[in-house]
């Protein structure tokens, strides 16, 4: 069974405006074994050291990385606003791993991924452990949309792996362009839809579909997909 063990905060990143990333030490002992894609239960703690309020959160680091855990944090509510006021050195509670959102390399050789927003999280472990595993008989294909393209959490090492591994695809997309303008955007503009997802993968055939983000946007990109006839098994969701 998952325990709750204290973590410290090593490392604060900006990814955007809205959007940090923790790397996080365990206080005593190891990092936990964990498959890409499942998620902790991070805990606020009280000044005794018990826990006061809990939220899930996706791991965003791959399991291969021994140094440290990492967890991005969109700041939307309360519990991610106080989370925002720790700094390096505090200590939170971390509790799992959990969830059956993974990605098994033995099984899902072809996998596209849709991401919307925050929704990014688990597909990032996912991608850091295809390079970090050297997968060469695995293909990614990752559609990553936005409203804005200042709020693509990851963009430069996004790119920067779609450049090293053959077998990773990245697609960029953001919304807002359609209505205010984007001036030297080169990604996709506006809402997902069948004919920008089948130019980036070609045919939906033997691929695995996974979806994560808004429930709008996983209804939506849920909606395509069954269009062609994909198998439910071969898709795989979560919501945030």
């Amino acid at each position: 069974m998952p325990s709750l063990a204290n973590y410290r905060i090593v490392n604060v990143s900006h990814e955007t405006h809205n959007t940090f990333s923790w790397q996080l030490t365990p206080w005593s002992g190891e990092i936990f074994d964990f498959t890409p894609g499942q998620f902790v239960m991070l805990h606020l703690l009280n000044p005794d050291g018990t826990s006061q309020a809990k939220k899930p959160y996706s791991i965003a680091s791959s399991p291969l990385n021994k140094k440290y855990l990492e967890l991005a944090i969109k700041v939307q509510g309360n519990f991610s606003g106080q989370l925002a006021t720790l700094r390096t050195e505090d200590l939170v509670g971390v509790e799992g791993p959990f969830g059956a959102f993974t990605y098994q390399p033995q099984k899902h050789k072809q996998v596209v991924m849709l991401a919307g927003g925050i929704g990014i999280t688990p597909f990032i472990s996912m991608i850091r452990y295809l390079s970090d595993a050297a997968l060469e008989d695995n293909k990614i294909w990752l559609y990553y949309c936005n409203q804005t393209e200042a709020e693509i959490a990851y963009r430069r090492e996004l790119e920067e792996l779609g450049r090293q591994n053959p077998n990773l695809t990245v697609t960029f997309s953001v919304d807002r362009c359609l209505i205010e303008g984007c001036p030297g955007w080169y990604g996709e503009v506006g809402f997902i839809d069948s004919s920008k997802i089948e130019e980036h993968i070609g045919d939906y055939k033997d691929k695995y579909f996974f979806l994560c983000g808004p429930p709008a946007f996983i209804q939506i990109a849920e909606g395509i997909i069954k269009n062609h006839n994909v198998p439910p098994e071969m898709i795989k969701k979560e919501g945030f």
